[in-house]
């Protein structure tokens, strides 16, 4: 019998009633209003119909806040690309209603929102002595050194950035990334001798480059993983000085990488025109404006250039009843689409793309993220919270059918596909792919995973999880299922000996997951189960991972302070004290104690063991690899008062 039966008939009851509040914001369009914006230019005073749309979704918006439709279901239908002066902002002021909501509705590719600015073709100028290298200034077109943004530590502060033809172009660098896409990096074995604000390079070639790039406008900024192979930080470099142990590097004072510099790390250089070498980079000089481009080809009057202007395209602040569908919303410096503190949302069948913050974030309670592409996002590319982790109430909201890639294209770690928060979220039928760190991560109760695939994740760092959740005993009732993992490891050269690329990482005495009727292939690891307990992991298939489960015991050893009973908080670390999560959520009483019964008693049950996980009925095969199947023994899974059992070989021909 797989345990939680009753909470996995819970959950489905949850998600129906998600699914039937959604589609309940996008009834009928039989008896809707009508209300046109684009595809016709003409003179005079516009109405809002077909044949006299108006001419920019503002007007539309003003327009329904006089009232136009009032009573009925709204559909605002967007043609053509609108690149707009300033984000479109919506409020309570524009909420519609669960009888008449409000519906922007584009006709897919061609109906756009941008918060770009085009630069034409013809303003663009061959650089001398550079026979590839063009340049136009930024200026002229309504930017200034504000709406350019900036280098800043711990990251770039709403960048501008530049795309062709939708397609996100390289920030120049140093070293460049290879033809496969591959992320290449200086450092390793040449980094050596560090103090806190400085390290010493062993590499005459870069050295020499990199000091050039001292001289450029914005100086010299480097982007590492200055310690772990899991956390970066951007900073800017003072000075370089030859010394008789190699090349000194010493950073700005207040440029403080969150971990400090350890010899063998890795970086790479932005920053300078001076790097500008190559197809499909770009530079901007944020002093005088001037964007310098080598395109990767040669550039006609049907090509799009676009400059990210607005730090954001669209925010929906209490906006409900509302939704987004069949457009595409893209070219923030910062997020593209926000929706905070809303009911009964909606994006669908939508591009949300080329952000340099998230791509799609959203809170509040009947949300849906439907069919949408996500890409080119600067942070995360979607991410829902919906629920109360205080009361336990579901937020009947969905992540459904959505194509999410090459996100975390500035910030590289923690920057998820689809990060997720709250109660009660249904996530499924999702495909997730090039993934530098995590794929899905966050935190909550009552979730359902199920039908997602992901591919090619965890490929740029270690100690990660393509599905990562940690720290914590009070986040129980969440099932993953039926998901597919394919791929899950290093494909650039890592720093960081230890540590691993996990396809299902419950990291830190994660506890209270089911995780069953999956499929993990090409893994380094497949399960990372690390201390915690109450977990079921049955009936999964994995093929060809180095390890298919790692099973410890931390608590025991040097995470005792988390699951003792006496345990204290420590600085920086939260939760490090489940005891103090748990009592802040009174969980001896309801809603925690009913909804998982054996919580209250958690500390009456040999609390630093890995008890009571259950890992039996799965499949493995290692036709490919010499990988093996658990690395706990029996014995050692016996004193953890854990169940490993009926797991076989099962190779499939082809």
């Amino acid at each position: 019998e797989i345990l939680g039966e009753k909470l996995i008939m819970s959950t489905f009851i949850g998600v129906a009633v998600a699914i039937l509040v959604a589609q309940a914001v996008v009834p009928s369009d039989a008896a809707a209003t009508r209300i046109h914006v684009g595809g016709v230019d003409i003179d005079g005073v516009r109405d809002g119909t077909e044949t006299s749309p108006f001419s920019s979704v503002f007007e539309a918006q003003q327009a329904l806040r006089a009232g136009l439709g009032a009573g009925s279901e709204r559909m605002v239908l967007v043609k053509g690309v609108h690149r707009l002066d300033t984000p479109l902002s919506l409020t309570e002021e524009d909420a519609g209603s669960a009888s008449a909501p409000i519906r922007w509705v584009g006709d897919g590719t061609s109906s756009v929102l941008s918060g770009g600015k085009s630069v034409p073709t013809s303003v663009f100028a061959p650089v001398v002595g550079h026979p590839t290298m063009i340049k136009a200034n930024l200026f002229s077109l309504g930017f200034n050194v504000s709406t350019l943004g900036k280098l800043a530590c711990p990251k770039p502060q709403s960048i501008a950035q530049l795309y062709l033809n939708g397609k996100p172009q390289t920030i120049a660098r140093t070293p460049n990334i290879a033809s496969n896409d591959t992320w290449m990096w200086l450092g390793y074995e040449t980094l050596t001798t560090v103090t806190n604000t400085s390290f010493i390079l062993n590499d005459d070639g870069a050295a020499a480059e990199l000091k050039l790039a001292l001289s450029g406008s914005e100086g010299l900024w480097l982007h590492g993983y200055w310690k772990f192979d899991w956390r970066e930080t951007f900073i800017k470099i003072d000075s370089i000085v030859e010394t008789a142990k190699g090349w000194l590097f010493t950073r700005n004072s207040a440029t403080v990488p969150q971990y400090p510099f350890t010899a063998g790390c890795r970086f790479y250089a932005v920053g300078s025109l001076s790097m500008l070498d190559v197809a499909g980079e770009y530079h901007i000089d944020r002093t005088d404006g001037s964007l310098y481009f080598i395109p990767p080809h040669p550039l006609s009057a049907s090509d799009e250039v676009v400059v990210s202007f607005l730090e954001s395209v669209v925010q929906n602040s209490g906006g409900s009843h509302v939704s987004f569908e069949g457009m595409t919303i893209s070219d923030a410096r910062n997020s593209v689409l926000s929706l905070s503190s809303v009911q009964n949302a909606t994006v669908a069948d939508s591009t949300i793309s080329n952000g340099g913050g998230s791509c799609l974030s959203a809170s509040g309670k009947g949300i849906l993220i439907s069919n949408n592409t996500v890409f080119g996002c600067g942070t995360s590319g979607v991410s829902v919270n919906s629920g109360s982790t205080t009361t336990l109430e579901h937020g009947g909201s969905s992540i459904i059918g959505n194509h999410v890639t090459n996100f975390a294209q500035i910030v590289r770690t923690y920057s998820p596909g689809i990060g997720f928060g709250g109660v009660g979220l249904y996530v499924a039928n999702n495909t997730i792919t090039n993934c530098p760190h995590t794929a899905i991560t966050g935190g909550g109760n009552d979730h359902l995973f199920e039908f997602n695939t992901i591919k090619h994740a965890c490929y740029e760092c270690t100690d990660v999880g393509a599905f990562y959740v940690g720290r914590s005993w009070s986040q129980r009732g969440n099932v993953v299922r039926n998901n597919l993992f394919d791929g899950v490891g290093a494909t650039e050269r890592l720093a960081q000996k230890s540590c691993s690329q996990n396809a299902f990482y419950l990291d830190d005495e994660m506890s209270g997951y089911q995780f069953y009727n999956n499929t993990i292939k090409n893994a380094a690891v497949g399960i990372l189960l690390g201390g915690g307990r109450d977990n079921s992991i049955t009936h999964n298939h994995f093929e060809n991972n180095i390890n298919d489960i790692h099973f410890d015991a931390r608590g025991l050893t040097w995470q005792q302070n988390y699951c003792n009973a006496n345990c204290t908080s420590k600085e920086g670390y939260q939760p490090a004290c489940f005891r103090l999560e748990l009592e802040k959520l009174n969980y001896t009483q309801p809603p925690y104690s009913t909804a998982y019964p054996d919580l209250p008693g958690i500390f009456k049950d040999h609390p630093c063991l890995p008890v009571n996980n259950v890992i039996t009925d799965n499949t493995y095969c290692h036709n490919k690899v010499a990988g093996k199947f658990i690395d706990a023994t029996p014995a050692q899974v016996k004193t953890w008062m854990s169940t490993v059992t009926d797991n076989t070989e099962q190779c499939y021909s082809l």
